[in-house]
């Protein structure tokens, strides 16, 4: 598995995974990924504005719908 989640932080991120660890304790029911990525940090200021987009258009008062108030 840790290959697989390696492969998909490094796709997300384009930064490659220097190390990774894992932790589950069962007593209480949590688990912890880490990933520590290693390169300079890939511009993602395109999908960071698609992000925001994304939202904008889901947000009623900017999707054209009723406007509200006076």
């Amino acid at each position: 598995m840790a290959d697989q989640f390696k492969a998909l932080i490094e796709q997300a991120t384009g930064r490659s995974v220097r190390s990774f660890m894992s932790e589950t304790d069962l007593e209480n029911d949590i688990a912890v990924e880490m990933f520590f990525l290693s390169g300079e940090r890939t511009d993602m200021a395109a999908f960071e504005q698609a992000s925001e987009d994304v939202s904008a258009s889901s947000d009623p008062e900017t999707d054209g719908g009723p406007e509200t108030g006076p």
